[in-house]
């Protein structure tokens, strides 16, 4: 999620007392957050209480935010964390294969391949079927990294982690990704298109897009049924 200055506006009156300005908040970061819970869960049954205590937690731990500036980065922060204990108690058999060191960057073939150039759209929408292939824990990173543009002590924080196994999964990230481009690539005829650090941020701005929360009203007055904001 990036910083705006609604978002920050809003943050600031929140900060001062002004309680009302917590919905806009809520609606201004919503779909966001949405796309940053679901994108990892990925179980539509569960994703109205996930985001419904993610926002419980949000309202809770407000006091922490030291400026209404960061209000971004907080939030990122905080549905990172929430991940990572999502992974935590409910992937755990991927941080075992991980220590075990079964989840290892693929292989990803060298070779040149010459044909028609494809477009940038229809790369996007490869590179973004390829992200939603990863394991949970580097769908995770690649938000934390890529999306969210968070720092490697923040991330290792946030994912409970360390810098040489973050460093591990994003080698798999890329790796992972490239190796389905070049597939399609070669399935097609097209020329190898590389993927960066900028095209991956792409493709999950672009999926971004898609996830919009189905009754945001609704949520609200649950949320207001579990947290006293007023």
């Amino acid at each position: 999620m990036n910083t705006t200055f609604e978002l920050v506006k809003s943050a600031r009156y929140y900060l001062e007392g002004k309680k009302d300005d917590f919905a806009r908040i809520f609606s201004l970061s919503l779909n966001d957050l949405y796309f940053q819970t679901y994108f990892i869960t990925t179980d539509p049954n569960k994703i109205v209480d996930q985001v419904l205590e993610l926002y419980a937690r949000v309202v809770r731990e407000t006091a922490v935010l030291e400026s209404p500036d960061h209000i971004a980065e907080w939030l990122n922060k905080v549905v990172t964390e929430n991940n990572g204990i999502f992974i935590e108690t409910q992937r755990a058999e991927q941080l075992k294969a991980e220590e075990r060191g079964e989840l290892v960057p693929p292989q990803v073939p060298i070779e040149f391949l010459s044909g028609a150039e494809m477009d940038d759209a229809e790369f996007t929408v490869v590179l973004e079927n390829a992200l939603c292939k990863l394991p949970e824990i580097h769908r995770a990173t690649a938000l934390a990294f890529y999306y969210n543009d968070m720092s490697t002590e923040v991330i290792c924080e946030c994912l409970q982690t360390d810098p040489g196994t973050l460093k591990t999964r994003l080698a798999y990230i890329e790796k992972s990704v490239t190796r389905d481009i070049h597939n399609y690539c070669k399935e097609r005829g097209y020329k190898i298109k590389a993927v960066d650090a900028r095209r991956i941020l792409i493709a999950l701005s672009e999926l971004q897009k898609g996830y919009v929360f189905p009754d945001p009203n609704g949520l609200y007055r649950l949320l207001l049924t579990k947290v006293k904001i007023y």
